[in-house]
């Protein structure tokens, strides 16, 4: 059995995330819309189709310092719901055998992990951007339509 990992940069080290998570890769807009949200990890919105959605700093979930300005965009999708994550560079596919992944037991962690596994050759942490989906904070993110974004002109230089 064998799984499409996508290799990706973020805070000068490599990650990957399994292929079938992601739904599209876009350039990180010089903009970004100004959008309701209690979360610190939520940077601001990009127009993605027509809706805003919310572009999400994963540094803040991997304890990544410094400033943070993504050149590209993962877009993930998890039943209806569709969240954006930067990062800082993409790098490769690479199609892995599942035996070339060791699992990785973050339930003794007293943190948040996104961490589910590590590609052995290339001692990458694979991440599971589902769990962003499980963190409900998150999900109270105020989606509008592009319509509405538009007509508020609410945007900020990044």
């Amino acid at each position: 059995m064998s799984a499409s990992l996508i290799f990706f940069h973020l805070g000068g080290l490599q990650y990957a995330v399994n292929l079938t998570e992601i739904q599209s890769i876009i350039r990180t807009p010089k903009e970004l819309i100004s959008i309701s949200s209690d979360h610190e990890s939520i940077l601001g919105g990009i127009k993605y189709n027509s809706e805003v959605l919310p572009l999400m700093n994963l540094r803040y979930f991997l304890g990544i310092a410094g400033e943070y300005k993504p050149d590209k965009v993962l877009i993930l999708k998890r039943g209806n719901d569709i969240l954006a994550v930067g990062v800082d560079r993409l790098d490769f596919v690479s199609e892995t055998e599942t035996g070339d992944i060791s699992n990785f037991d973050s339930s003794h962690l007293s943190y948040f992990s996104l961490v589910s596994g590590v590609h052995i050759e290339t001692n990458t942490q694979i991440l599971d951007t589902s769990r962003l989906f499980e963190h409900t904070d998150i999900l109270k993110v105020k989606y509008r339509k592009r319509e509405e974004c538009q007509s508020q002109n609410e945007t900020s230089t990044y």
